[in-house]
């Protein structure tokens, strides 16, 4: 079928083109796109000589109805409304243990998006299947497997950022960390990950939520949303945190990637803390490990996802969007796909926290 789409590495800029999609396999369905978050991994894969190979359609947080199915799937249907997130493979030690997001082969279902064959313009293969979906597009191929039924009456518009972005801030914090009661919690970073752990801290006992990031106008978001205390990244930021924290943090989570960063969340814990992270330097740069420091009981953990089951875990965060406790709102700013450009430039330059784009 010929579907619209948007294509990186032909030229400085996405394009919007005509391409032609194959039909679903056995296990797979075609799914009608309403709406697609942007995501920091899309804007690092649109990048040449980087993640993924070009030309490739991305996007993975894809949100949509499902309009055909394969002839193997059983429990999806025409018409079933979807949020399509990432892939596993089902049969590896990670996933036998039902931690998908540990998948032994997730690089490659997810980056290698080797699978050419689905995607081509005006003649010519092109990359697709990125995170098993290449949602940048009117319509998208997924498995079962990373594609995750959601409530009928739920706006679809605003639940493609629970595929990725949402459900890693908040299920780091509900599924890794689990604060207890009358901790203290601190997040750096308040972009959609790190905002996503604080309204998901605001739903546990902590007693403390401190946010910290270089854009004020973010802090000022993450106030609204439930932080107790937000401080602006600068030179003095260990010194006041410090200051704050007395004894240090329980938890600490990094949402930034920055080594210096990490050390720094790492020297913040207090005695049997835990520091979370959820992405690496992507330079592939080492951080010292204040190994003195983490012997009292300390802990670092790396997260992925969220550590996230999708099947039951997004489902549960559309009811807490259903409820009113998880106000994705507030964070997000809708753009029609064909402003896709926009939408890219207005996120790198720190002017949006969530960007998602809209089909008519």
């Amino acid at each position: 079928m010929i579907i619209r789409a948007a294509l990186f590495g032909r030229s400085a800029s996405p394009e919007i083109v005509n391409a032609e999609l194959a039909a679903p396999g056995p296990t797979e369905v075609l799914v009608s796109l309403v709406a697609t978050g942007i995501c920091h991994t899309d804007v690092k894969a649109a990048r040449p000589g980087g993640l993924v190979p070009h030309p490739v359609v991305l996007g993975h947080e894809g949100a949509g109805i499902v309009a055909a199915v394969g002839s193997a799937v059983t429990t999806l249907a025409i018409g079933d409304h979807v949020v399509m997130t990432f892939s596993s493979c089902g049969g590896c030690p990670s996933c036998v243990a039902a931690e998908p997001a540990y998948c032994h082969h997730s690089s490659q279902l997810n980056f290698g998006c080797s699978s050419p064959q689905r995607l081509s313009v005006d003649g010519t293969l092109v990359h697709g299947g990125f995170f098993g979906q290449s949602s940048f597009a009117s319509h998208a191929i997924a498995d079962i497997r990373n594609t995750v039924r959601v409530r009928r009456d739920a706006p679809l518009d605003l639940l493609g950022p629970l595929a990725c972005g949402i459900q890693t801030g908040a299920g780091a914090v509900l599924n890794v960390l689990r604060p207890t009661t009358g901790s203290k919690f601190v997040v750096f970073g308040a972009g959609s990950v790190g905002l996503s752990a604080v309204m998901a801290a605001r739903l546990t006992a902590v007693d403390t939520i401190i946010a910290i990031d270089s854009n004020r106008d973010r802090l000022d978001v993450a106030l609204e949303l439930g932080a107790t205390r937000v401080l602006q990244a600068g030179p003095e930021t260990s010194a006041d945190l410090r200051r704050v924290l007395d004894a240090g943090a329980d938890y600490v989570l990094d949402t930034t990637g920055s080594p210096e960063v990490i050390y720094q969340g790492l020297t913040l814990l207090a005695p049997r803390g835990t520091f979370g992270y959820v992405t690496s330097p992507w330079d592939g740069k080492d951080v010292p490990l204040p190994v003195r420091h983490m012997l009292w009981g300390r802990r670092m953990v790396g997260i992925i996802q969220g550590s996230s089951q999708p099947h039951s875990f997004i489902p549960s965060l559309v009811d807490l969007v259903m409820s009113g406790r998880l106000p994705l709102e507030k964070i997000i700013r809708f753009y029609d796909f064909e402003d896709i450009g926009q939408a890219l430039d207005d996120m790198a330059a720190g002017k949006v926290i969530k960007p998602v784009l809209k089909f008519a």
